[in-house]
């Protein structure tokens, strides 16, 4: 469509969406009088005049289009929201507009006609209402305008190859051979003399990256702004492996790096190739390692490259460096611009820099600042009649000065970044027994697990713990796998921990992933969302979004998940997969692109497949992954960018997913567990009658000593007995002694989402005499055995240390304290079902009464 003449007489129209057409000219629009929402989105519209006169017009996209004049709005009166992601706004905008009184929200990003307005203060994704940022700002302004002298650099690179080294030089200080390799990120801040033709020096924020491999993807966390980027290597790193604290590190190209900046970081960032180790002037590579067309495309864009030869030991090269940032810091003001700044804000931005450098040059930890309580930094504000705090501290925390969210950390601002960030890194850092025993927990934790594990040594509260789990769910980095009503048994998984699935769903998962995918009807519907460049930050995003849905009832590997949606009824598999993972054939080029690669079969395959592909097309929209969909089996209609105009309800309705464990398949003859003690059993040979008298009514009873065999797996055969539908309970003394049985015993509990509903409907308890569940002491005195049990190992943690304890040992440890704090409730439960409890009564019948309870459970 390009022609709206058809449209100029309805002068009764409300809405009209012309979104992705060909559509320039407005001028038949101009009558339309009662128009309340119109989105001209993607399309070729330049002119707004026709619109002026559209007073009752409420809603307004005009998100990439030519548009560069805004005026001609400033009449809408009733104007509520108005969108505006990449225009072309060389006129800026018009003050009268931005306080419309009617306008409530504006989605805006930082564009060639906005130079002076600071990025941080528009929106960061195309659902972020940056109009109260950008009123206080212009407030602010009023008071007095002061050019933003801050930079954002961040330097990356591997580990191991002097990153850290020189950012110490750069701030004035000695080298330090033996410096340790950074773990997280540190952030200081360095003044850069620009010479005569600039009387104040421009502040550089140094963001000192860790560079082991593990890191790499939280890096994009960082890169959402534009930033001069120090890409620092030497040509012993530019393949294979190092060593750091006795354990091996991978390390990456520098093509790799390129790319990571060239897809990561923010358009015509400057990059200033640092190659370091040349001491005395010696030792620098006369060709670079890159590929010369990779280079032209990566100058395409009118991006500035240096190179610079650099040693950290006797400052060889520092005047060329100096140069470089400096030519670095003209390249990246003339693309953005000199934002500006109110005196008011400048004054406090400046006081928290200053606080945040002291800290780093504190060597006592307990004298630095930290952290800032909000009602102080509130004080500050209005010390210098900033306008609204609320709104300023958002634009803090996006510039990266300080991290605040709401609530966390007792509603105060992170000050010294990378004391949290190294205290989150630690749990992923490869060094001591965190990691290994977290992988081989399968990726889940707890926050007193992390306490035990690592945290206890950090002196973090509970409650700053707990708010540092809640600054990695919020980055992606972990996600509530088991929430509890009990925060301290809320369980969560990281990604990054889960078992490797780089060549496929890992062995570990087939077995489960074989009954959630092979019984699901039909052909798989396909597509994929290929990426120029996968950074292990796209895999992590995905799995933690939609693992805050799936939770509990999916599975997980690293980087894959499989889910059942029970509205389409329909199974969904997705995968993270490498191109150089996924082919074995030589190339002569590096290639770091990837795709998501979605597979769906089920009755309503179809739905699913449109929800998860909306879904992914909007994290890819407001991460700027550039991913782009490939044709597909499945035909499905590819989403255009989502419009603001949608109400929450319609884009609720069309993402909606009820995520469960899926549909299980009855066996032909029903399958009965039971769980007992063998000691007890022995003494009184209960289990051998019932399975004897229940086999002749047509019911099959499993129990470990008939199903497995020499060389089987005794804890797989546990896990299967804890799924089971029925699980004939023989509850002992001896039972509830046993860290076998109690390990059964817990699992069914997990496994019935810990309700007391579904936890009755799976067991048929057969509680013997000396079992002692029947009054509130008896119970706490078997939680009480267990917490014994618990503490004592507890303490030899402590005395010893977590590398002491192997991964099993651990698990193991963790399911004692899971049993103190749950057999209560579960005894509790187990008690209060009526089955008779002498022997004759129940084995009356070939035991009928277990019988009738068995055919409950199986309905």
């Amino acid at each position: 469509m390009s022609d709206l003449q058809p449209l100029a007489a309805l002068v009764n129209l409300q809405q009209l969406n012309l979104s992705s057409t060909q559509v320039s000219d407005l001028q038949p629009l101009a009558a339309l009088v009662n128009l309340q929402q119109l989105d001209l989105s993607s399309t070729q519209v330049s002119d707004l005049q026709p619109l002026a006169a559209l007073v009752n017009l409420q809603q307004l996209d005009l998100s990439f289009t030519q548009v560069s004049d805004l005026q001609p709005l400033a009449a809408l009166v009733n104007l509520q929201q108005l969108a505006l992601w990449n225009t072309s706004l060389l006129n800026g905008l018009p003050e009268n507009l931005v306080g419309l009184a009617s306008l409530e929200r504006l989605f805006l990003n930082p564009q060639p006609g906005l130079s002076e307005i600071p990025g941080e203060v528009l929106s960061q994704n195309d659902r972020d209402n940056c109009l109260p940022r950008l009123r206080a700002h212009l407030a602010d302004l009023k008071t007095g305008a002061t050019p933003l002298r801050d930079l954002k650099v961040i330097v990356l690179g591997n580990g191991r190859v002097g990153k850290t080294q020189l950012c110490r030089r750069l701030r004035g200080e000695t080298f330090e051979k033996d410096a340790d390799s950074t773990h997280g990120i540190s952030v200081t801040s360095v003044d850069l003399s620009l010479g005569e033709e600039e009387e104040q020096p421009a502040i550089l924020n140094l963001w000192d990256f860790g560079g082991q491999d593990l890191y790499h993807g939280t890096h994009a966390l960082f890169m959402r702004t534009r930033a001069i980027f120090l890409l620092v290597w030497t040509p012993e790193s530019e393949q294979g492996e190092h060593t750091h604290g006795g354990l091996i590190f991978r390390n990456q190209p520098l093509p790799y790096w390129l790319e990571y900046i060239r897809h990561l970081g923010g358009a015509k960032s400057p990059v200033i190739l640092v190659q370091t180790r040349c001491d005395g002037g010696l030792g620098e590579c006369p060709n670079l390692p890159v590929d010369a067309d990779f280079l032209v495309s990566l100058l395409a864009d009118g991006r500035l490259v240096k190179r610079v030869a650099y040693s950290a030991q006797d400052v060889s090269g520092r005047s060329c460096l100096i140069e470089a940032m400096q030519q670095a810091v003209s390249q990246l003001r003339a693309v953005q611009g000199r934002p500006l700044i109110g005196r008011g804000r400048l004054t406090v931005w400046d006081q928290l820099r200053t606080w945040r450098n002291a800290d780093a040059e504190e060597s006592d930890p307990s004298a630095r600042r930290r952290l800032i309580p909000y009602d102080e930094f509130a004080a500050l504000c209005a010390q210098q009649d900033v306008t609204s705090t609320e709104t300023f501290v958002q634009v803090l925390h996006n510039a990266g000065m300080v991290f605040y969210q709401p609530n966390l950390f007792e509603n105060q601002l992170i000050l010294d970044q990378s004391w949290a960030l190294d205290a989150i890194y630690a749990v992923f850092t490869r060094e001591g027994a965190v990691h290994e025993t977290l992988r081989r927990l399968g990726g889940r934790f707890t926050r007193p697990l992390l306490d035990r594990l690592l945290w206890r040594d950090h002196d973090l509260s509970a409650h700053d713990q707990g708010s540092l789990i809640d600054m990695m769910e919020t980055s992606g980095i972990c996600f509530v796998h088991r929430r509890n009503y009990d925060a301290d048994e809320t369980e969560y998984v990281a990604p990054d921990l889960l078992p490797d699935g780089r060549m496929g769903p890992p062995a570990t998962v087939a077995g489960e992933l074989a009954a959630r995918w092979d019984l699901i009807p039909g052909d798989p519907l396909t597509t994929c969302l290929r990426f120029p460049f996968l950074s292990p930050s796209i895999g992590r995003a995905v799995l933690s979004k939609l693992g805050q849905l799936g939770r509990d009832t999916a599975l997980y590997w690293r980087y894959g998940l499989c889910l059942y949606d029970a509205e389409s009824r329909a199974s969904a598999i997705l995968e993270a997969i490498a191109d150089a993972d996924a082919t074995t054939a030589p190339s002569s080029k590096p290639d770091y692109g990837g795709r998501l690669h979605l597979r769906v079969k089920g009755e309503g395959a179809e739905r699913l497949l449109a929800v998860l592909v909306k879904r992914l097309e909007t994290l890819n929209q407001d991460h700027g992954w550039a991913g782009k969909w490939e044709d597909s089996e499945s035909q499905v209609n590819r989403p255009h960018r989502r419009a603001r105009a949608e109400s929450p309800s319609d884009d609720r309705d069309s993402t909606h997913l009820t995520l469960t464990d899926p549909p299980t398949t009855p066996p032909a003859i029903p399958e009965v567990y039971v769980s007992f003690a063998w000691k007890q059993d022995r003494a009184e040979p209960l289990v051998d009658d019932m399975i004897a008298g229940l086999g002749k009514q047509g019911i099959q009873v499993l129990r470990d000593s008939d199903q497995l065999h020499p060389g089987d797996s005794i804890s797989n055969f546990m896990k299967r007995l804890s799924a089971g539908r029925c699980v004939l309970l023989v509850i002992s003394e001896a039972y509830l002694r046993s860290p076998f049985c109690m390990t059964e015993l817990q699992g069914i509990w997990v496994n019935a989402r810990q309700r007391e509903d579904l936890f009755r409907q799976r067991i048929v308890p057969l509680v013997q005499t000396d079992a002692g569940i029947g009054t509130p002491a008896g119970r706490i005195a078997h939680a009480a055995h267990w917490k014994q049990q618990f503490g004592e190992i507890d303490g030899l943690i402590r005395e010893h240390g977590a590398e002491v304890v192997g991964g099993e040992d651990f698990r193991r440890f963790k399911l004692i304290g899971d049993f103190y704090r749950h057999v209560g409730d579960i005894l509790s439960f187990t008690d209060d079902v009526l089955v008779p409890r002498d022997r004759p009564t129940l084995s009356r019948d070939d035991f009928a009464v277990v019988r009738d309870l068995i055919w409950r459970a199986l309905q």
